[in-house]
């Protein structure tokens, strides 16, 4: 791995770490943010703090959902994939 995609992804993590941040602090919802590719991303976590932070985004207009949000049962998680 050369040393700018080493950055770049270092940029990615601390900048996903804010976007969690921001999240927790507006609605209280704690979620993993995940960039995906350009202009697409995944929130994970419970089904209440997944639904807030999709409803916190949706105030902002900032992205929408790409389709419904998924429950896996077996990992007791839900999944939100988002798109600007």
């Amino acid at each position: 791995m050369t040393n700018s995609v080493a950055q770049e992804i270092h940029s990615l993590k601390m900048l996903s770490a804010k976007i969690e941040s921001l999240i927790k602090k507006e609605v209280g919802a704690k979620i993993e943010w995940t960039f995906r590719r350009n202009e697409q991303f995944t929130i994970s976590g419970s089904p209440q703090d997944v639904n807030a932070a999709v409803a916190f985004s949706a105030q902002m207009n900032s992205l929408r959902l790409e389709e419904p949000i998924v429950y896996d049962e077996e990992l007791e998680t839900s999944f939100a994939y988002l798109c600007k």
